[in-house]
């Protein structure tokens, strides 16, 4: 079975995702924080730092090399409303949410098009429809769907593996109702 990276592993939906694909026999990497009280591989990091993950990627890269999906399920959603919504909160939302995800992308793609892989962003119902208070989290899902959109089509030469994106079942954008391939731009 294949080699599965899988980023908040250690919440709700991924901590049931990574029981699932062990047991259908994948061998995952979990991508995170207190990674190593799940029963996998782990790479240690701090999304919130997206400048990071090269680092922290490169020292796992004989095993990297044969990934064949990336599942970004992490994510943050701080409450507030836009009014009291801080910097700070803008900042960690979208790192953690868009721009961690654009560089797990960025670095796992060599690996994903020799396998013609496939890259999952897990989406919340709320960020794609709006929630009152939860101004941070639905202006991120803008740009993860951009991230989306970006690779899934060529992304500066992405070809070969598959972008999906899920939401749930509420979900009204793009990441609620499309997949799209990654292919090479025309």
């Amino acid at each position: 079975m294949g080699h599965v990276l899988v980023t908040g592993a250690t919440g709700g939906i991924g901590v049931a995702l990574v029981g699932a694909l062990v047991e259908a026999g994948h061998r995952v990497t979990a991508v995170g924080r207190d990674v190593g009280r799940l029963n996998v591989r782990g790479i240690e990091v701090d999304l919130a730092e997206p400048g990071t993950l090269a680092a922290a990627m490169a020292a796992e890269a004989g095993e990297l090399g044969e990934v064949q999906a990336l599942v970004h399920c992490a994510g943050i959603s701080p409450v507030a409303a836009a009014a009291d919504a801080g910097p700070e909160t803008w900042r960690r939302t979208l790192a953690v949410n868009v721009a961690s995800a654009a560089e797990l992308v960025r670095l796992t793609l060599p690996a994903l098009r020799r396998s013609r892989g496939h890259v999952v962003f897990v989406n919340a119902a709320p960020g794609m429809s709006g929630v009152a208070r939860w101004s941070a989290f639905r202006r991120q899902q803008g740009g993860t769907a951009g991230v989306s959109r970006f690779a899934a089509r060529g992304g500066g030469g992405a070809g070969g593996a598959r972008h999906h994106g899920l939401s749930g079942p509420d979900g009204d954008g793009p990441a609620g109702r499309s997949e799209e391939h990654l292919r090479p731009p025309a």
